[in-house]
């Protein structure tokens, strides 16, 4: 059991992590880390939304393409 355990935390600490990044139209590459994110399957056009509330910013995902607003409170 302790073969098994040492494995599991072995593998934990040389895995890497990384973090979810999105294309945004007219901007390039996001990283979502500092964004709250929510999927939705109640539309059809908007798949979802992410918000940064320190930035005041939102990507929003319409039919699979990424779109970004600025200033929102």
């Amino acid at each position: 059991m302790s073969n098994v355990r040492s494995l599991l935390i072995l593998l934990l600490l040389t895995a890497s992590v990384h973090a979810e990044t999105v294309d945004v139209k007219y901007r390039g590459l996001v990283d979502l880390k500092s964004f709250a994110c929510t999927d939705t399957s109640r539309s059809s056009f908007i798949r979802r939304v992410c918000y940064d509330e320190a930035q005041s910013y939102m990507l929003i995902n319409l039919r699979g393409t990424f779109y970004h607003y600025c200033e929102l409170p």
